[in-house]
Parts: C-alpha cells; structure tokens; sequence
C-alpha cells in the first residue's frame, strides 16, 4: 500500500506476522509486528490505514501505532479491500454458492451492504465523477454516482460470454481494466468501453498507472506496459509466477507474485528504468 509518502507492506517471518515500511521499496523497516495470520487487506484513506483480519481491524496514522476497532464486518474473509474517493469497498464470497456480499464503509467500522448488478466484484476506482466496480461474469462492470445505487455497463460482444475483469485503474483520462485471457478494456467514462489488443493470452491480473505510463502483470510475470492505455507492449519478466499485486507509489511500481516474492521498479527519469529483486525483512 502506499500513503503518498511511503509503501506500507505486510508479511510473514519466522518472528510471525509483521508490518512494514519503505519509501522506495528497496530497503524496508518492520514497524511492528501482530497475532495471528498474515493479510493483504490493507487500505489507505489519505489520513490512516485500515487493516482487516476479520472479525478483528485496525487502524494506525503511520503503520507504527495501531489501534484495534470495532467492526461489523463478520467472519468470513474478504477478497479485497480498497479505497476510492471517500469510502471503503470490500466483496465477501459465498460460504457455499451464489453471489456475494458487496460491502462499503465510511470508517472501517460500520458496514453497509450494496446491491451491485455484479456476481463478483474484484476492483473498485472513482474517476472524479462516479465509481467503477469491476469482476465477473458478463456484466462484470458497474457504475454509481454515489457507491449505492449501480447501473450494469455493456462491454463488446467480441470479449465472449463469460469475460472477468480483474483489476481497473484511473489515469486521470482513461479507465484501464485488465482480465483473464489477455482482457485489456479501456473507457472514458465508465459506460464505453473498448477492447485493446494486449498481445498476450496470459490472464492479467492487476494493473497500475506508474510515472511513465500504465504497467499490467498476471499469470507467468506477463509485463505489459503502455503510454496510452491503447498501445501495449510486453517487457522482460522479473518472475515466471503470477504476479497478484503492483502498487504504483512515487518513482517506483512494486509487484508482488504468488510465491510472496517482491519486485521494485524504478523510474528515476522517466526514461530511465532499472529494475530488481528485493524481499520484505525475514
């Protein structure tokens, strides 16, 4: 996660579970450390994170002290947690079949359930103007003006019938959503959307908006970036396992692949690029 100054990471040792900081993600500090499993459920609002092992959260204004809160959220754990605009977004699966639970909160605490017009919600963003909700199956993208009410958004017939979007992101022109299959779409506006060639086959898992242009990765490493959204081109692998996570913060993009291995890539000039292998302390 990065807090527009720092990345804030979570991981595992020998030690058990802990927190920390990086603020090129090079070198990292462990700021504290915590009972229990270790999680990816780590959002930022722009004054605090919000961490979740549910039915326990926490909050902390700088990753050092945490204070446990109070939260509705239930036990069973959710897929994701983000950040958009002015509210958090989490989706919680079935126990046994069906849709889930699309939840929202303004503070972490007290959650509201959301009838959205997706199965499967794996990414939210906000655009300025509304929010955008991404998964799957075919509708697998939704619109609001206000995270409550959701209006399903037709994709083009030649992405198949039962398409997923995994990740969607917001570069301040373009919403760039990448899936399975080598699925790149883009739109101004949430409701338009248009496929992009990515070249790859390989389902693509998370996408960011880096300082110099978009970067997407998901099974095999698949490096794909772009300048526009439109145009795609694949770079050199750092690593053949499936890339699961890229956060982009300052100059630097850290990627994250299945096997816990964590990648930084840096941008120091925007048309300078060096990339390498980096681990979390432990």
């Amino acid at each position: 996660m990065w807090t527009g100054s720092r990345f804030v990471g979570l991981g595992q040792d020998a030690g058990g579970a802990f927190v920390a900081v990086s603020v090129k993600g090079t070198d990292w500090t462990v700021t504290a450390r915590y009972s229990g499993p270790p999680s990816d459920l780590l959002a930022w609002n722009g004054h605090e994170l919000l961490g979740i092992i549910v039915p326990r959260a926490w909050t902390s204004p700088d990753a050092v002290t945490w204070t446990e809160l109070t939260t509705d959220l239930g036990y069973l754990q959710p897929t994701f947690l983000t950040w958009a605009r002015d509210k958090f977004f989490a989706y919680r699966p079935p126990l046994w079949w069906g849709a889930g639970n699309f939840l929202i909160s303004a503070d972490g605490a007290q959650w509201s359930l959301v009838n959205a017009p997706l199965a499967e919600v794996r990414a939210v963003t906000h655009t300025g103007s509304q929010y955008v909700a991404v998964g799957g199956p075919q509708p697998c993208v939704g619109t609001s003006p206000d995270a409550i009410t959701w209006t399903a958004q037709p994709l083009p017939a030649t992405v198949g019938a039962y398409p997923y979007l995994n990740d969607v992101t917001w570069d301040g022109r373009l919403l760039v959503a990448a899936g399975n299959d080598g699925l790149i779409m883009t739109s101004p506006d949430g409701t338009a959307w248009t496929s992009q060639e990515s070249g790859v086959s390989a389902s693509l898992y998370a996408v960011a908006v880096t300082p110099d242009g978009l970067v997407c990765g998901g099974d095999n490493g698949t490096p794909l970036t772009s300048r526009d959204g439109v145009n795609w081109r694949p770079e050199a692998a750092p690593t053949q396992a499936l890339i699961v996570h890229l956060i982009a913060g300052g100059l630097h993009t850290l990627a994250i692949d299945a096997d816990g291995r964590l990648f930084v890539r840096s941008c120091e000039a925007r048309r300078t690029v060096r990339r390498h292998l980096t681990r979390l302390p432990g």
